[in-house]
């Protein structure tokens, strides 16, 4: 990245009020942020700045289109969710979905069936319930 997230007077420009709208009074100064600007693939799917259209853009100049050329075992978990969910697989991972589906899986009821093996309560009530017509 050519700008670091901690150093805000880098990744954003001033205006005078000559360049704003009339509703502006004189001498307000206006901020307007920068675009990021990613050097690599990889750097563009770990940042949450980086946009899918910024994602698309480098994976063609990098991986092409061509077949020849793949994203690497790294990438491809940052990659497919920057692309599908528009996010980092940090925010993801941190997200009160990513929470609530570690719950149901940790606390999600356990069955046996006929021969011993596990299956999920969905399945027992389904056997349950074929098992009524007969």
């Amino acid at each position: 990245q050519q700008w670091s997230d901690d150093v805000e007077e880098d990744n954003v420009e001033t205006t005078d009020d000559k360049e704003m709208d009339e509703e502006n009074t004189a001498g307000d100064e206006v901020t307007v942020e920068k675009k990021p600007v990613f050097s690599s693939l990889s750097e563009a799917i770990r940042s949450n700045a980086s946009t899918i259209e910024d994602v698309r853009l480098l994976f063609g100049r990098e991986i092409g289109t061509d077949g020849k050329r793949s994203v690497s075992p790294e990438d491809r978990a940052y990659l497919w969710t920057k692309v599908i969910c528009g996010k980092t697989v940090e925010d993801v991972d941190n997200s009160s979905l990513a929470d609530s589906f570690r719950d149901w899986q940790k606390n999600r009821n356990i069955a046996s069936d006929i021969d011993g093996e596990s299956t999920s309560m969905f399945d027992a009530l389904l056997m349950k319930a074929s098992s009524i017509d007969n």
